[in-house]
């Protein structure tokens, strides 16, 4: 499973600060419509990288109740079976 890259993430942030930071002085050095791209293209960015921390997070759970029902079937099965494979083999 490929997976997002924090530091990506935070470093694309910090370039979008240090942007909206030096536009006001220095905007009208950039193409007419690029500002209004980047800014959407930076927002949906941020929604997407939200929605990724979200399902991780959810996958997370999901990870750990198996892991919980696995080790409660395990403990409740495993004592069951022993007694039945030892019961199986004195007949």
């Amino acid at each position: 499973m490929q997976s997002i890259k924090s530091t990506k993430h935070q470093d694309l942030l910090k370039a979008l600060e240090k942007f909206e930071a030096l536009f006001p002085g220095f905007g009208n050095n950039i193409p007419e419509g690029r500002e209004v791209y980047i800014r959407d293209k930076a927002a949906e960015l941020k929604c997407e990288y939200d929605y990724y921390q979200n399902l991780l997070k959810a996958l997370e759970n999901c990870i750990n109740s198996y892991e919980n029902k696995h080790e409660s079937l395990r403990k409740v099965m495993y004592p069951c079976l022993r007694r039945m494979n030892t019961k199986s083999k004195k007949r």
